[in-house]
């Protein structure tokens, strides 16, 4: 009778384990960088970063995640943390075709505009995306359904950045047997990217703020997706 409980509650726990489906998965990852770059521009001001995340795959094609970083203030006035949640769901079509959809959440908790001497804006962003994949390479459209990090006419644009888009084009190439699970991804962060853009440079940019402080004074604020941080 308690083998036949715990054989129960094992296939109550475990989706598909009764009916011989592949289960879902969940998993973990740790890393301490030298420099956390995203699309090309360092986010810890050239400095070390600790990061972390878990993912959530379902065989059914639904995945979600939370991925963590420390950031550096001089890139997000009053926040030293990252924070993205995201969730997706997509199928394969045949074996060359695939489709996904998702939404993607950037969130920097203390962070605001305010906190370099301009008006009060938060830099927290919302993303929906939409995907193709055909073999190794995935074509994606995103679509900010916020503010594009902050980015607004107190900052002297012309208008408010809600429905920003962009096109990004990521590739996934094998390396030889002996490392055949790693490939090299270009833009994106998604629960099944290998490698991801915290490493690799992007192919498309973002805005970017960089305050510059002494004494509580700004002494350079840029606000502008090609802008390189000064080490002074």
């Amino acid at each position: 009778m308690r083998a036949l409980a715990l054989a129960t509650l094992a296939a109550a726990l475990v989706p598909g384990l009764a009916c011989g489906m592949p289960a879902s998965s969940i998993t973990g990852n740790v890393a301490l960088t030298s420099d956390y770059l995203f699309r090309g521009l360092t986010q810890s001001w050239s400095r070390p970063a600790i990061q972390g995340g878990a993912d959530y795959a379902d065989p059914n094609g639904f995945a979600a995640g939370f991925w963590a970083s420390s950031v550096s203030e001089r890139s997000y006035p009053g926040g030293t943390l990252e924070l993205d949640f995201y969730a997706s769901y997509g199928l394969a079509i045949n074996n060359d075709w695939s489709w996904r959809a998702g939404i993607y959440g950037y969130a920097y908790p203390g962070a605001n505009l305010d906190q370099a001497g301009l008006a009060s804006r938060s830099l927290n962003t919302i993303e929906a995306n939409v995907a193709v994949g055909w073999k190794q390479f995935t074509l994606k459209y995103n679509r900010a359904l916020t503010d594009y990090f902050g980015v607004g006419t107190e900052q002297g644009y012309r208008g408010d950045s809600r429905g920003t888009g962009y096109l990004q084009l990521d590739a996934t190439f094998p390396l030889g047997d002996a490392i055949r699970e790693t490939g090299l991804n270009l833009a994106s962060r998604e629960p099944e990217i290998i490698l991801s853009d915290h490493v690799v440079a992007g192919l498309h940019g973002r805005p970017e703020i960089h305050a510059l402080i002494h004494d509580k004074q700004i002494s350079e604020f840029v606000h502008r997706g090609d802008h390189q941080p000064r080490n002074d």
